[in-house]
């Protein structure tokens, strides 16, 4: 990559001063332009080294010059670029440093001549030698770059494998899905590493205990201290007390003013963390330390508390009578309590408490009483000083703010302590995409027809910021057992007086959280509906979780059966990861302690607590928690090497490319070093050479590197598992490496088979990580280039350009000709499947090949007549049924079958074409798995009969060059025609970004044309998913139209989430 990025935009910044980036560096230009005529001298000045980049913009931003460097083989940089010292006057001439400061008096003398100069043409004649030596120079100052920010790249991706993490706690080591990691190689030269991902966070367990009968739990810190030293763990009717320090110890009821006889509803610490204050179902107490200051009984209102929500100093109760009760804690350590008027008898489904500590929420002033004066701006000054004075108190102190979600499905804010409602929203439970306040509403009356007609519900409300200034409020929902989020944005005008000056808007997340053991909605009744209310608060403990810092993080955690956390980036936005790996987990809270700091505690459903870190090597603030480890070097091939749970990887350095070869005639080569002279630009080449990494720290194993011979390219290297009779089974796992030598055009290319086992050895003293070495078992010479391996029933599977070779491997000493055919054209790819073998040819589609044992022969079965250019290809596994994924140099995925019954395989010698669709990106690599089993159901023979089918049924991963990483999962017929039906429906009935088609997007892009039509047998996931973006009424109008309901729709997607939940 050679192509030069110049930007002349710092010309207005930085006088006479020009960037270059050129290959993986920084090149300051110093331009010599005294004249407006010509340009005479260009001098160069290396900065520092970059990322190789493919783009560069240059803007000012408050006079500070940023850089942003785009990447599609690393990071992408957000760069300052500044001056650090006044520029250098340099003589145009060679000159000794020592004198170049003896100069800068003739700068002024010097730039006077130039311009005093009215002879043009004297000047194009002769150039610059009409001057002395001594009147000529050009300045280059010294710069410096400063990253200011970054975005992570993983493009492109040329290999990818999974594995199994070392660093897992031991009690999930029992997981046979969710102990997994993807593997990939990515980038290039400088910016190659290695990339290893997980979907799903994998905590770090400190201890684990068995506590039966936990409800919910919280910790409390203590003024002088740090670290949490109570933890209260709420029970049916109960509740524990246990004392946090080097060991966790319960204390008796006689040893603390906590209230332990009765059921906690909520815990924390007040007063900037000077006391503690527990809210029991029958009582409130006030404690410093393990003294209770305070306890007010909640008897007087003859009702028991539900809920509560607290900010430092206030908070809200709410009552089983539906009663809200707002309460202060002084700063003379006292509570004073009182009711919140309710000015509708609905009943109150949740409610959060906000605190605006940036002052962002501002209120619409009564002085506006018309819109069209409003934005015709006659009143704008008059509008302005209202504002501020009716905004003076909260720009001194922060502002409080009440959320309240009424079983009617509206929803309401009030401002605290006036309790006026500022913002109100009818028919919140249908999830719409915008929040628009209707002022008011007039109906009191139970239920609405259109909640019950739609029969969704609001379960939980949380109203926070999610990021670290607390500049962007959100609002959390669980609607319908699912995650909503809507994010707060300003308006300038508001049509209700004394109103938020906000709106919300829904965010593009889809979070499927349902539990098939809870309540369904879609069979309950219209007539029990307003019953479903009652039941959820009796049996549903808080589910949102805020926790200020967690591993550095400050975020919310979403308890239930499908875990999820939602991590504050320090950038301003956010990132949500599930944590599926321990199962449903029923109550959390942050936890900091000398043993555990800045971890977290939980409860699961089995009644295992937990406590737990998290992990510290990988970055969440991306898509899914990565880990890079840099290279510096080109990756290109990755495999995983099950017994010694290491990793081979193929490499390779650039190099100077000295060395000539010359043929000797007798069909070998010689090697002479070439030296031009210190001006002559050598061209680079690559120097492979193969190492071992270990998962526990990924470093290089020492000692493991192979090192290939110059010229020499490794095009194939995997795990496989070939005839030993060192095993029981006859199968052991080796390292196999196909090479290709390519000395030029002038010489037959050839190529190496090369066979490692990896041994174990006695480690040395303090290098725990090289007992394991590299052993070379065979290494011998081909008669062409070994582009693709495999192995097939114990035997080694070869291609040699057209040429495919079966190998036994005997007695680990030597390769012995089983059997042989040729293709097409040219295999550079090849997968086994018991005794089948797909191979890929570079120009002439895929072939479907068979060996038998008993003839030692291989034959060809079937084959696609069409050309293609394939790029990789994979199995799709679905039951008893066996399909072909290829994708081409066009983007497209197609999917083939051999079918023999169909008359268009003429007797199964063609392979059929199933589906097509356009990906978008080159997919270089694929592998599958099988799905994952768990399926949940009410039904035991459902849940039976899913694991069943799911057992038999393999998701496909796929990575493409531009870093994404996709799957392809089969699915039933019946599922496939409604998803199918409903995606057609999505084309024509929502808004697609700069009104593009996604349906003739998805079409594949074929270089020729085909005989057949497209086979749109391949549903866009994409496109299917935005369906949960929508409302409910929404959704139930699409499903209406397709004849199913919105129930049975997202229980297809829920499923297809869940079994591809691998990772």
């Amino acid at each position: 990559m050679n192509a030069l990025l110049i930007c002349t935009n710092l010309q207005k910044h930085i006088n006479d001063t020009y960037i270059l980036v050129k290959t993986d560096q920084f090149l300051i230009i110093g331009v010599y332009r005294e004249l407006p005529i010509k340009i005479y001298l260009l001098p160069f000045s290396q900065v520092k080294n970059s990322d190789l980049s493919l783009s560069l913009v240059v803007y000012d931003l408050y006079n500070i010059v940023c850089i942003i460097l785009g990447s599609r083989l690393g990071n992408s940089l957000l760069l300052k670029f500044f001056p650090i010292s006044s520029p250098k006057i340099h003589s145009c001439e060679k000159c000794d440093k020592s004198n170049i400061d003896d100069h800068v008096d003739h700068v002024q003398e010097t730039n006077n001549q130039l311009k005093e100069i009215k002879d043009d043409i004297d000047l194009e004649m002769y150039g610059l030698s009409i001057f002395s030596e001594n009147e000529l120079y050009f300045r280059i100052g010294s710069y410096t770059f400063e990253v200011c920010d970054s975005l992570t790249n993983i493009s492109p991706i040329a290999s990818m494998t999974i594995g199994q993490p070392l660093n897992i706690s031991e009690e999930f080591s029992e997981s046979v899905d969710s102990d997994l990691e993807l593997v990939g190689c990515v980038g290039h030269s400088k910016n190659g590493s290695l990339a290893v991902l997980q979907k799903s966070i994998h905590p770090q367990l400190v201890t684990t205990s068995e506590l039966i009968g936990s409800q919910d739990m919280w910790t409390l810190k203590t003024n002088a201290d740090e670290f949490h030293r109570f933890l209260l763990i709420s029970q049916t009717d109960s509740t524990m007390i246990l004392q946090t320090g080097q060991e966790i110890l319960e204390l008796d009821q006689d040893q603390t003013g906590f209230c332990t006889n009765e059921k906690t509803i909520f815990a924390g610490n007040v007063l900037s963390n000077q006391l503690f204050i527990q809210v029991c179902s029958d009582s409130i107490l006030l404690l410093e330390n393990l003294k209770c200051l305070q306890s007010i009984s909640m008897k007087q209102f003859d009702s028991q508390v539900l809920a509560c929500s607290i900010c430092d100093p206030f908070g809200v109760l709410l009552l089983e009578s539906n009663k809200l009760i707002f309460f202060e804690v002084h700063c003379d350590k006292s509570i004073v309590l009182s009711i919140i008027p309710v000015r509708s008898s609905l009943v109150i489904v949740s409610l959060s408490l906000y605190v605006d500590n940036a002052n962002i929420f501002t209120i619409q002033p009564s002085t506006v009483k018309n819109f069209d004066i409003a934005i015709n701006g006659g009143t704008q000054m008059h509008q302005k000083n209202e504002d501020e004075q009716f905004n003076k108190e909260s720009e001194k102190f922060p502002s409080y703010w009440l959320a309240l979600v009424k079983d009617n499905g509206c929803l309401e804010i009030l401002s605290l302590p006036k309790f006026n409602t500022v913002f109100m929203v009818r028919n919140f439970s249908f999830a719409p995409v915008l929040l628009i306040d209707c002022g008011h509403i007039d109906s009191d009356s139970g239920v609405s027809e259109s909640v019950t007609s739609t029969k969704s519900i609001v379960q939980e409300i949380l109203f926070t910021s999610l990021d670290i200034d607390g500049k962007s409020p959100y609002l959390l929902a669980i609607i319908n057992n699912d995650l909503v989020l809507y994010k707060a944005f300003r308006i300038s005008y508001s049509s209700h007086d004394g109103h938020l000056l906000f709106r919300f808007r829904r965010e593009l997340v889809s979070i499927l959280m349902n539990d098939r053991n809870t309540i369904n909605i879609e069979e309950c009744e219209t007539a029990n509906f307003e019953n479903v209310y009652s039941i959820h608060r009796k049996i549903s403990p808080p589910r949102f979780r805020e926790f200020s810092n967690i591993g550095t993080y400050p975020g919310v955690f979403i308890c239930g059966p499908y875990p999820q956390w939602i991590f504050k980036s320090h950038k301003g936005t956010y990132f949500i990861h599930p944590m599926s790996i321990d199962g449903p987990v029923e109550s959390f809270a942050c936890f900091h302690n000398e043993n555990c700091k800045f971890g977290c505690i939980y409860y699961n459903r089995e009644g295992i607590l937990r406590i737990a870190l998290l992990p510290t090597f990988l970055n969440l603030e991306s898509p899914w928690p990565l880990r890079k480890v840099p290279l510096r070097c080109t990756s290109h091939f990755v495999a995983y090497h099950i017994e010694s749970k290491t990793y081979a990887l193929a490499l390779s350095n650039k190099m100077k490319g000295n060395i000539l070869i010359k043929s000797t005639g007798d069909d070998t080569e010689e090697f002479e070093t070439v030296s031009k002279g210190p001006r002559f630009i050598y061209p680079y080449q690559e120097k492979y050479f193969i190492e071992l990494f270990s998962p526990t720290n990924w470093e290089a194993i020492p000692n493991t590197r192979f090192e290939l011979y110059p010229f020499e390219h490794v095009t194939a290297l995997k795990s496989l598992h070939l005839r030993s009779q060192e095993r029981a089974s006859g199968l052991k796992i080796f390292i196999c490496v196909g090479t290709t030598v390519l000395y030029g055009e002038d010489f037959t290319a050839k190529g190496r088979i090369l066979i490692f086992d990896i041994i174990d050895v006695v480690p040395e003293p303090g290098k725990p990580l090289t007992r394991n070495r590299l052993k070379l078992l065979y290494d011998k010479e081909q008669i062409g280039p070994i582009s693709a391996i495999d192995h097939v029933d114990g035997l080694l599977f070869t291609c040699i350009g057209k040429k495919i070779f079966m190998w036994n491997f005997k007695d680990t000493k030597e390769l012995i000709g089983v059997a042989f055919i040729d293709a097409e054209l040219y295999i550079h790819s090849a997968i086994s499947l018991k005794n089948y073998i797909l191979v890929a040819d570079i120009s002439k589609s895929i072939q479907l090949l068979q060996y038998r044992e008993d003839q030692k022969s291989l034959s060809l079965i079937s084959k696609d007549p069409y050309q293609l250019r394939v790029y990789s290809i994979e199995y799709v596994i679905d039951g008893n049924q066996l399909g072909f994924l290829v994708s081409d140099s066009s983007k497209n995925l197609h999917l083939f079958q051999y079918q023999p019954d169909d008359p268009g395989s003429i007797g199964g010698l063609r392979l059929i074409r199933q589906g097509d669709i356009h990906i978008g990106s080159h997919i270089n690599s694929m592998f599958r798995i099988r799905c994952k089993p768990a399926v949940y159901s009410r039904s035991t023979a459902h849940h039976i009969t899913g694991m069943a089918l799911n057992e038999k049924r393999h998701v496909t991963f796929y990575s493409t060059l531009d870093g994404s990483i996709g799957l392809i999962v089969p699915l039933s017929e019946k599922t496939f025609r409604r998803l199918q039906t409903l995606q057609s429906r999505l084309v024509q009935c929502i808004q697609h970004p700069a009104g593009l088609n996604p349906k003739s997007y998805r079409l594949a892009h074929m270089l020729n044309r085909l005989q057949s039509s497209p086979q749109k047998n391949i549903i866009d996931g994409d496109l299917l998913w935005k369906y949960t973006y929508l409302g409910i009424k929404e959704k139930n109008e699409l499903a209406k139209q397709i004849g199913t309901s919105s129930f049975q729709i997202m229980e297809d997607i829920r499923n297809i989430e869940q079994i591809t939940n691998i990772f």
